[in-house]
């Protein structure tokens, strides 16, 4: 079963930050983390402009994993 979180992060943070916040909250030194399911973006993007590209229904949706899911 999954479950579904809201969290919301100023569009002028790099996207390293949501990762940074997601190993905390899952006490992981790293993780896996894609846009919908399909790729990894650089840790050095801002969120805004990942907001603009990939963004649906007024929200950015982020999966992680704990493991690489694909290589």
């Amino acid at each position: 079963m999954s479950s579904t979180y809201v969290w919301q992060i100023s569009g002028t943070e790099k996207f390293a930050k949501v990762i940074d916040f997601l190993c905390r909250q899952l006490h992981r030194e790293t993780l896996f983390v894609f846009l919908h399911n399909s790729f990894s973006p650089n840790p050095d993007e801002l969120v805004i402009d990942l907001y603009k590209n990939f963004g649906f229904d007024g929200k950015l949706v982020v999966n992680y994993a704990n493991t690489m899911a694909w290589g």
